[in-house]
């Protein structure tokens, strides 16, 4: 009978696919499993399945998957500094729960950028369903690729990492 081949793709980066699955033949009835690890940042990924059939012409479909988290932060601090600035990053925490959070956000640096003093943790409230803004001062000496770690952490949401880059020039 006919089977399919089908191929899954995740496409994280600008320049192209970040995974590629082995091929993977369907059973008797035509279905397939495919494990897709997706990243632990939250955003849609765009998945693409290939089909090539035993006999005849290939097919090609995506689905976009959203995933989210009940807890997390997005900071925006821009993509440049310049040697000297002194600014605040802002953090927007998001709390998807039916619960409102007390949030603690722990923050380190790494490279040319340092925290002002003082500023390595910070609580807020987030409403359910709501959005809360942290400010947080951070220093540029030097010059290179700049990091802020953030985690935040609230009792009963699981724990949200991320990393975020300046480049520092």
């Amino acid at each position: 009978g006919r089977h399919l081949v089908l191929v899954g793709h995740r496409c994280v980066r600008r320049d192209g696919v970040a995974y590629v699955s082995a091929p993977v033949r369907t059973d008797a009835q035509g279905r397939v499993s495919i494990e897709i690890p997706l990243g632990d940042i939250e955003t849609t990924w765009q998945v693409a399945l290939v089909g090539l059939p035993d006999e005849g012409r290939p097919a090609m479909s995506t689905v976009d998957i959203p995933v989210t988290v009940a807890l997390s932060s997005k900071v925006n601090a821009g993509v440049s500094w310049t040697d000297g600035d002194q600014a605040e990053a802002l953090i927007q925490v998001r709390n998807r729960t039916d619960k409102d959070l007390d949030a603690e956000l722990a923050f380190a640096t790494r490279g040319p950028l340092s925290l002002v003093k003082g500023e390595s943790k910070k609580r807020v409230k987030v409403d359910k369903q709501g959005v809360a803004t942290v400010r947080v001062g951070l220093i540029a000496s030097g010059r290179g690729q700049g990091v802020l770690d953030v985690v935040t952490t609230a009792p009963g949401a699981p724990e949200d990492k991320l990393s975020y880059s300046i480049e520092v020039r």
